[in-house]
């Protein structure tokens, strides 16, 4: 259970760099319900656009590309791919066997939701049983990287 008492919120340093003394504490609370608000609203977003990839997605083929540095300082598998004529990139993380070269130029399925632009690269079995899709014999190599 969340205890938010009164010295806590005093004493949080998110709520107090600079403006203690013009901060209330209803104010504070006030600042304190809007964070976690739009900290909810990310998760729930997150998991609406999950949602909407498993059930309005459609099956396309994709190339992989190469491994690029993503934002959070880890590797994403780049890959392309066609919709309605239009290339459209993307990259996912795949941890069990990042940086591997072996997986660069290959083509992989993809589920795409259009929509949202929501893209996810089917490589592990994990990953098609997700979609309720079998995983394919021709990707049977990929076992012997996984851990």
């Amino acid at each position: 259970m969340i205890d938010l008492s009164l010295q806590m919120l005093a004493d949080c340093p998110l709520l107090n760099f600079g403006w203690q003394k013009t901060l209330t504490m209803k104010k504070k609370k006030l600042v304190l319900a809007i964070i976690i608000f739009l900290f909810v609203a990310i998760l729930l977003f997150i998991k609406y656009s999950d949602i909407k990839l498993t059930k309005r997605s459609v099956l396309l083929n994709a190339r992989t590309i190469g491994w690029k540095t993503s934002s959070y300082m880890g590797l994403n598998l780049s890959y392309e791919f066609y919709y309605n004529g239009k290339k459209i990139l993307g990259g996912d993380a795949f941890n069990d066997f990042r940086g591997n070269q072996n997986f660069v130029n290959r083509n992989f399925p993809v589920m795409y939701e259009a929509k949202l632009g929501s893209a996810k690269l089917l490589i592990e079995p994990s990953d098609f049983k997700r979609f309720g899709l079998p995983f394919p014999d021709s990707l049977k190599w990929v076992l012997y990287y996984l851990k």
